[in-house]
């Protein structure tokens, strides 16, 4: 889920860029301690300085300290009341606790200061998933990547829309193109590798006839050991997927299934 709040973040430096640019690539490749060091640094040089503060509340957001991150983007708002990141940001906290009509509000605050951003229009997406307004979310997200074609972060949301609706053909599709894409964050990259993994399981569900083994169980096995596959390249990324372990565990609960219904003695896999 971390992976969804931060998808599409954007930071706008405004004077003495290096540091505050390398705190954003640092924040992009999941070093949060290096982000943090850079954000502070653009600050001693700048206080008032929006894209760093916003910088660090995104920083205190992802390793759980909503209370300091919370401050940083309300400074950002007290800053300049007409920069939409105040509002993004808050909206992202409001999200990750679950108040999505918190987060709608604020999203939608944002979309008034900046009409049709991919990232602020990325977040209300997410929030209508959380929701589970996933209809209304995919339709957004659809929008959202014909209007931004080669941007393959934003094909995560989508595919995970498709996957809550039980569209498994259509997620694949849409992994399959977006890993295929321009990703600028590993997190992003990581997470649709995960992605293909959970719906790789979703689509054996049903499929095993324990009167015919030999020919249901064998493909069922195969596509659990590409799933497995795509785990271990998820894993590969070497950044925090909270969702990992859960989705191995997934993965070797099915297996079982299939194997005490049909031992492999019991047909040539």
């Amino acid at each position: 889920m971390r992976g969804w709040w931060i998808l599409g973040l954007v930071l706008m430096a405004c004077g003495g860029e290096d540091a505050a640019l390398m705190g954003e690539r640092a924040l992009r490749q999941g070093d949060l301690v290096e982000a943090e060091r850079r954000f502070r640094s653009a600050l001693d040089e700048a206080p008032d300085r929006v894209d760093a503060l916003y910088g660090l509340g995104w920083v205190y957001h992802l390793t759980g300290a909503s209370s300091r991150a919370r401050d940083y983007f309300m400074r950002c708002l007290r800053l300049d009341s007409n920069d939409h990141r105040g509002f993004k940001g808050l909206g992202s906290l409001a999200l990750s606790e679950g108040n999505f009509q918190m987060a709608e509000k604020r999203f939608l605050e944002a979309l008034e200061k900046v009409p049709g951003d991919p990232a602020v229009t990325n977040s209300l997406a997410l929030t209508y998933m959380g929701a589970g307004r996933y209809e209304e979310a995919v339709v957004l997200l659809e929008e959202l990547m014909a209007a931004n074609p080669g941007q393959g972060e934003l094909g995560l949301n989508l595919a995970e829309g498709h996957f809550r609706l039980k569209n498994y053909d259509k997620a694949m599709e849409v992994v399959a193109k977006s890993l295929e894409s321009e990703i600028t964050e590993v997190r992003f990259r990581a997470l649709l590798h995960e992605l293909r993994a959970r719906t790789l399981v979703r689509m054996t569900s049903g499929r095993l006839d324990p009167s015919d083994c030999d020919t249901s169980a064998p493909p069922l096995l195969q596509t659990l050991a590409l799933a497995d596959q795509e785990l271990e390249s998820a894993a590969g990324f070497e950044v925090e997927l909270p969702n990992l372990n859960a989705a191995r565990l997934r993965v070797h609960r099915r297996r079982s299934r299939v194997l005490e219904a049909c031992p492999v003695q019991a047909y040539n896999p």
